[in-house]
């Protein structure tokens, strides 16, 4: 019994020792320092790489260049999200309008004016004793002439002025005489205008004189004389206007400065004015002279 219980003694030592020599060799502990290599080649990257190519696309951003972060604009598509957006426009487009202005500009007028020829007698039936007058065969209150105007404008420190070419037409027909009269009035002129528009920053208001010479061609028809036609064409007058410009900017500024960057506007404005012709008193020539005609237009500078 005792022999047994040593050699069973023996074994288990001899099975614990061996157990030990396995596990160590198993998991053999290293005490050397661990070396860790940074080179770029043993990194390896787990994120995709960086695509550059929308911004390789896009504009470079120039000096002369705000960017302008807005949630919406109506010029842009809808992504039917409140994301931010990225609109670039010229700095030009910000500033006062007087500023903004380079040395010369462009002016385009298209409006209408209320006529009234006081002096002017019928041309047809004269040789008959017919000598009907404009407000006899028209009425007090005139006919509509409409009008289109454009030119060149120089900028100044003190003001601007404008060369601008004109062109009027009108056509009026009435029967209050007895019989069916008509005329047709094709007015061409030449006008250089003053426009004081140093008074503000922003062209909320622009006072402006000028004058200029004019010619016309009239027609004339008569109801009651078919075969005869009263056709002349005037010698040129003079004519002077006094008026002002309101600024229209302010009332959609977005929009403006949209139009400013896309098609070069300075500025929209509505045009107040009265007008006086005068002619020479040859013969013969019809009395086309005016006292005073009020007219307005839209005017659009570049």
């Amino acid at each position: 019994m005792k022999n047994h219980l040593i050699w069973a003694l023996v074994m288990f030592v001899s099975i614990s020792s061996y157990s030990q020599d396995e596990v160590t060799d198993e998991f053999e502990i290293n005490d050397a320092p661990i070396e860790i290599n940074s080179s770029q080649e043993n990194l390896q990257r787990t994120e995709a790489p960086l695509d550059l190519s929308s911004q390789e696309n896009q504009d470079p951003i120039e000096n002369d260049t705000i960017v302008v972060r807005t949630r919406e604009d109506e010029n842009l598509k809808y992504t039917g999200t409140n994301d931010l957006v990225e609109v670039r426009l010229p700095q030009d487009v910000f500033l006062p309008y007087k500023q903004r202005q380079s040395d010369w500009g462009f002016i385009f007028s298209l409006g209408a004016e209320q006529t009234k020829f006081p002096s002017l007698l019928t041309q047809v039936g004269l040789s008959m004793g017919d000598d009907y007058t404009f407000e006899e065969m028209f009425g007090k209150n005139g006919v509509t002439m409409f009008s289109l105007e454009a030119g060149p404008k120089y900028n100044t420190r003190s003001g601007s002025f404008g060369i601008l070419a004109g062109y009027g037409s009108l056509n009026a027909k009435d029967s209050r005489i007895g019989s069916e009269s008509e005329i047709t009035v094709t007015r061409y002129a030449l006008n250089i205008i003053y426009y004081l528009d140093t008074l503000f920053t922003e062209a909320y208001f622009i006072p402006y004189v000028g004058g200029g010479l004019w010619q016309a061609d009239y027609r004339e028809t008569s109801e009651t004389y078919p075969d005869e036609v009263g056709k002349y064409t005037t010698k040129p007058g003079t004519q002077y206007r006094v008026g002002a410009l309101f600024g229209l900017d302010w009332i959609e500024g977005d929009a403006a400065r949209v139009s400013r960057k896309q098609n070069g506007t300075q500025g929209t404005f509505l045009n107040v004015y009265a007008l006086t012709t005068m002619m020479s008193e040859s013969n013969p020539d019809p009395d086309l002279q005016s006292e005073l005609d009020l007219g307005a237009s839209i005017v659009v500078e570049f």
